[in-house]
């Protein structure tokens, strides 16, 4: 049995023992009352006041006061009755008042108490969203929901927490390994283009000095992008004043190029300040956004790309017509990277729907 209706039950003996003796208690007085003046002695006395009367005038007085006993008399058992009924029907009217207001008052307790736990099998199914009002509600269930509500924030945060340095983690140790597999295969293509050149000496005349410049280049960018991603992973980033608007049309203007069927379209707004970036991890950052949403669309489709000033910051708006959502059913993204080389610049990443919204810190 739920709660409520075991304190109505209880409420509802509470009442009936509070309301029966005094609806006993009044019908007997009111009983006793009655039968005192309709004694067979008053009547007596009154005919013998009428025998006796010393003068006409105490003669009519006595008669008519009999008189008035009679009637008295008369009416003694209906008038008894119909304050018994009264005693009953108010003892009633306040019963039901009193059930009325008391379960007004029960589901005024209650209610948030169901809220709470309601609350409290949310959050043991993992969503630490769950925040409760207690507007209405009674003190102790106040300091209640509120005790609640910062169990759940410490809870979420302390989730957040543990979910980035997870994260970080594992993007630090896949990257580890990344970047060795990158670096990795510059030594046996050096000792590949070594061999080509011992073969053919006198192919051609100027083959040695192409081979040689070409493994040269080879080497020097595979090892120029190890260091770059190297450098993205362990968060040892060169932060220098630059022009955002400037790094977007660079993005924007290669994705043009990659992807002609996307119709990309920057809008900016007027006296952009400078902001305080690491220009590559930047780069790589907006460009893995812009081409993830790019992928959504299908390769086919319109994107706009704006930013302007907000205060003390600098935001980067990206909105496309795509329907896939940022994020899947759980709240999860593929951004994690991108989300993480942003706040690594002291900014934040919004996504909601088909829109991310960038926030980065002015100079």
């Amino acid at each position: 049995m739920r709660i409520q209706y075991r304190l109505l039950l209880g409420l509802i003996g509470i009442i009936l023992i509070s309301i029966l003796p005094f609806t006993v208690f009044s019908v007997k007085l009111v009983s006793e009352s009655i039968d005192l003046w309709a004694q067979k002695d008053i009547e007596n006395t009154l005919e013998e006041a009428i025998r006796y009367a010393p003068s006409t005038e105490h003669y009519d007085k006595a008669k008519e006061a009999l008189k008035i006993y009679r009637q008295l008399q008369a009416i003694k058992s209906p008038l008894k009755q119909q304050i018994i009924n009264y005693s009953i029907l108010l003892s009633l009217i306040v019963f039901f008042i009193s059930i009325f207001l008391g379960w007004a008052f029960i589901i005024w307790i209650v209610k948030p108490l169901r809220a709470l736990t309601k609350a409290t099998r949310d959050v043991s199914s993992g969503n630490l969203l769950t925040n409760l009002e207690a507007q209405g509600s009674p003190l102790e269930i106040k300091r209640l929901v509120k005790a609640f509500n910062q169990m759940t924030n410490s809870l979420k945060t302390n989730q957040d927490e543990l979910r980035d340095v997870i994260r970080k983690r594992t993007w630090q140790e896949a990257s580890m390994v990344l970047s060795h597999g990158i670096k990795k295969p510059s030594t046996p293509t050096r000792i590949l283009v070594e061999r080509i050149k011992e073969r053919y000496p006198d192919k051609t005349p100027d083959i040695s000095e192409i081979l040689d410049e070409a493994s040269q280049f080879i080497i020097e960018e595979m090892d120029k992008l190890t260091d770059e991603f190297s450098q993205v992973v362990s968060n040892n980033l060169t932060q220098t004043s630059h022009d955002i608007v400037l790094l977007l049309e660079e993005i924007l203007e290669g994705c043009a190029t990659a992807y002609p069927q996307i119709n990309l379209k920057l809008k900016f707004g007027e006296n952009i300040p400078r902001v305080l970036i690491d220009w590559k991890a930047m780069n790589m950052a907006l460009s893995s956004i812009i081409q993830y949403r790019i992928e959504c669309l299908d390769k086919n489709g319109d994107m706009n790309v704006g930013c302007y000033a907000a205060g003390n910051d600098v935001v980067i708006e990206i909105s496309d017509a795509g329907k896939t959502s940022y994020k899947d059913s759980e709240g999860n993204t593929k951004l994690d990277i991108c989300q993480d080389i942003i706040n690594t610049h002291h900014g934040s990443v919004e996504l909601q729907g088909n829109a991310c919204k960038i926030v980065l810190p002015v100079l």
